[in-house]
C-alpha cells in the first residue's frame, strides 16, 4: 500500500532528484517507510508540466495508483486555470506510454531534449 502526501513545493528537487526551478506543485508516495515516486506540476516556458519519478520501489500494482494522482494533479491544473497540461515521456520507463495514455494524455508532434512531449486537454 502506498501513502500519498504533499510535501512543500521547495522541497521539490531534494525529494525528486531532479532539478526543477519552476513553481510546483509536489506529491510523494511513501511505501515501507520509504519515498518510493514523486510528481507534481511545476510551470515553465508559458506551459503547465505534470511529473512523475518512480524509484525501483515502485511494482505493478502502484501503477493505478500513479494514474489516480495523475488524475488529481489534472483536476489541480485546471482549478489553477490551466486548459491544457504537458508531460515529457520517460523512455527507460517501459510502461510510461500506456501509463500517459490511460491518463488522458496524447503524443504530440513536439520534443524536448530530444524526448517526446504528450498533452493532456484539461
Amino acid at each position: 500500500m502506498i501513502e500519498v502526501l504533499s510535501v512543500n513545493p521547495r522541497m521539490a528537487p531534494n525529494v525528486a532528484g531532479l532539478i526543477i526551478d519552476m513553481p510546483v506543485v509536489c506529491k510523494v508516495g511513501i511505501a515501507n517507510g520509504q519515498v518510493i515516486a514523486s510528481g507534481g506540476l511545476a510551470w515553465g516556458k508559458g506551459r503547465c508540466w505534470i511529473w512523475f519519478v518512480a524509484e525501483d520501489g515502485l511494482t505493478k500494482g502502484h501503477g493505478m495508483t500513479a494514474i489516480r494522482q495523475c488524475r488529481k494533479m489534472l483536476a489541480k491544473a485546471k482549478q489553477l486555470g490551466e486548459s491544457t497540461v504537458y508531460a515529457i515521456r520517460d523512455s527507460n520507463f517501459e510502461t510510461s506510454e500506456r501509463l500517459l495514455t490511460l491518463a488522458g494524455f496524447h503524443k504530440t508532434d513536439e520534443q524536448a531534449e530530444g524526448q517526446e512531449v504528450w498533452a493532456c486537454q484539461v
